[in-house]
């Protein structure tokens, strides 16, 4: 991965669209290319295993930005403590010392909200499946994705789920390039 990322520092036409491929598969979740098989098991992955394959069955969730009080709850519905000292092996990476970065323009925003919006799709259906996330967080983990994308929506995304299908083909489809990558949004 260095070597590619660092060959393409010489601007050469080959090596910028084998970096912007790379990149794009990367948003995509196309584990075609080895240094991208991480990156395939996303939400689409896990939807095509699980809700896709077995409909029927209870999903749970737990959201990154409420682990503990997720976890605390799925814990307490399955007959546990729900008691965690949120304390553990932790394995971060270093990632704790990046910064958010909140220089991309909204439109900038929009447009990779547009190059994932299959997965945006997928991550919907699983929060809307989840027995242990109730109406409100349901609908503050939905409306949350919808306004970090700048997207204005006035229904009850639990009540009438946004259709990301639509926001691709209405906001999307006019990005360069993006015609030849087909969606899949079911």
């Amino acid at each position: 991965m260095v070597e590619i990322v660092s060959n393409t520092t010489t601007h050469d036409d080959v090596n910028t669209t084998k970096c912007r491929t790379l990149g794009l598969h990367a948003f995509e979740g196309n584990k075609g290319d080895v240094l991208l098989q991480h990156m395939g098991f996303n939400y689409q992955y896990y939807e095509d295993n699980s809700l896709k394959r077995k409909p029927d069955n209870f999903v749970a969730v737990i959201r990154t930005d409420h682990l503990w009080n997720d976890t605390s709850a799925l814990d307490l519905a399955l007959g546990g403590t729900g008691q965690f000292n949120n304390t553990g092996k932790k394995y971060s990476h270093g990632s704790e010392k990046y910064k958010y970065n909140t220089t991309l323009s909204p439109q900038a925003t929009k447009d990779l909200c547009c190059l994932i919006s299959n997965e945006m799709a997928s991550y919907q259906r699983f929060v809307l499946k989840a027995f242990n996330l109730d109406k409100y967080q349901k609908y503050e983990t939905l409306m949350g994705v919808l306004h970090h994308c700048h997207i204005q929506y006035e229904k009850d995304p639990v009540d009438f789920p946004f259709s990301w299908e639509t926001f691709y083909n209405q906001t999307c489809a006019t990005i360069e390039g993006r015609k030849r990558y087909a969606r899949s949004f079911s």
